[in-house]
């Protein structure tokens, strides 16, 4: 079962946040695939050949590492995250470097909903 029954909440309810939390995820990933356009954001070293200019991947799948529990995963080729920005990503206006750098639209509240919206649902980010 993808969602923990321990919330006592509604299915229809439990549905709606998951659903409200990888649409953030996806606008988040599409937005800063956007960026591979700017002039400023480098563009990869050594691209694939054949490789898709701009590419969102979504995939949901149980993990032995976890339990057996579901994972979601999304992943863009955008310009990433600097390492010394992550355990900032998650936090309430938070932008990292090529938001602001390249002034993307947004306050810095997308991940930080995602986390809320995933301890509500009893995901692990």
């Amino acid at each position: 079962e993808l969602l923990p029954r321990r919330l006592g909440l509604s299915r229809g309810d439990e549905e709606r946040l998951l659903q409200e939390a990888v649409g953030q995820l996806l606008d988040n990933a599409f937005k800063f695939v956007a960026l591979r356009k700017h002039p400023a954001v480098p563009r990869p070293r050594n691209p694939r050949a054949g490789q898709v200019a701009n590419a969102v991947a979504l995939r949901v799948f149980p993990s032995r590492a976890q339990g057996g529990r579901y994972v979601i995963e999304v992943r863009d080729n955008g310009p990433g995250v600097e390492p010394g920005e992550l355990p900032q990503l998650c936090k309430p206006g938070f932008r990292g470097r090529w938001a602001r750098e390249v002034g993307t639209m947004g306050q810095g509240k997308g991940l930080d909903t995602v986390k809320r919206l995933a301890d509500a649902l009893g995901f692990q980010p």
